[in-house]
């Protein structure tokens, strides 16, 4: 995602117009991010290395519809957000957008924004913390975007403790288990969805 920033940055940085196609496309390819890697995989790469994965309330995975449900509310405060940038830019000139830099562009850019960019502001802030109340309040740790696509998020299940492919029968340890599942390994089967952050 960092090459992705600068990329984007230098586009926004040469003219009007490709501060406009900077926006679209980096809110664009932000959001289909999280739709797709949840949908095919159930973890982003964040999530797998933390080593948790998204999955459907009985354990399947996710999905397409889940994925979307679950992004649903972000994408349509990106998108509104992203509106709310291609206005203001609309309202400066390319001459004016091109002759200003850093600070002066940010201060060019918040002038032209609509009015309702404070309404946009608290609206997202409002939803953040809504969703960190309701995580951090419900024994699954669910945020309200579980909630609406019918998914939780648990821990993956470590590489090291999967099963490893026989063709034979493994020899039983003295205490009738076999030699490579271990007391971890029981309390996973004992409850394979275990509610992650």
């Amino acid at each position: 995602m960092i090459p992705l920033s600068v990329v984007l940055r230098s586009l926004s940085g040469a003219s009007r117009s490709g501060a406009v196609l900077s926006a679209v496309l980096g809110m664009v390819i932000f959001q289909s991010y999280h739709v797709v890697c949840i949908g095919a995989w159930g973890k982003t790469l964040g999530k797998r290395l933390a080593g948790i994965v998204v999955v459907a309330r009985n354990g399947n995975p996710a999905g397409w519809r889940r994925s979307c449900l679950r992004s649903a509310v972000d994408i349509v405060i990106s998108t509104i957000s992203c509106i709310e940038k291609v206005v203001a830019l609309a309202g400066i000139s390319d001459a004016l957008y091109v002759s200003a830099t850093g600070r002066a562009r940010r201060q060019l850019i918040a002038a032209h924004l609509p009015a309702w960019d404070r309404s946009l502001w608290l609206l997202a802030a409002a939803w953040t913390c809504s969703e960190l109340f309701v995580l951090l309040l419900n024994r699954e740790k669910r945020a309200i975007h579980d909630f609406i696509a019918g998914t939780v998020v648990i821990h993956a299940r470590p590489e090291r403790e999967r099963p490893l492919p026989t063709s034979r029968p493994l020899p039983l340890r003295p205490d009738g288990l076999p030699p490579n599942i271990g007391l971890q390994r029981l309390r996973h089967a004992a409850s394979p969805l275990q509610p992650g952050r």
